[in-house]
């Protein structure tokens, strides 16, 4: 879990980011083109000592982010169900729980 308290502009975070939450980019911060597919993402791990997040896309792509690290947070927690898995075909099912485990 990390904890943020607002962005540049002052608006408040979400202030703990855990597994499995969803996330989106937060603009004005990213400076990753669209590596995010401009969706989004679940968070895949947390390393609380360096205040990067590993984030895994709905477009099937896995990056990490910063939420902490030099004051940065370049992603932001979103109230959003999972969406289906973009390699669907691998899967009997497609649809995921929170965790990305299949239903």
């Amino acid at each position: 879990t990390l904890t943020a308290m607002s962005d540049p502009r002052g608006v408040p975070l979400t202030m703990r980011i855990e597994v499995g939450d969803r996330v989106r980019r937060n603009d004005p911060e990213w400076e990753w083109g669209d590596q995010d597919g401009n969706g989004a993402g679940t968070v895949a791990e947390v390393t609380r000592q360096t205040g990067w997040v590993s984030v895994a896309w709905d477009t099937g792509h896995l990056n990490v982010y910063p939420f902490g690290a030099n004051g940065a947070h370049h992603v932001r927690v979103v109230d959003e169900p999972p969406a289906r898995l973009a390699f669907r075909d691998k899967f009997d099912s497609t649809d995921v729980d929170r965790d990305g485990r299949r239903v």
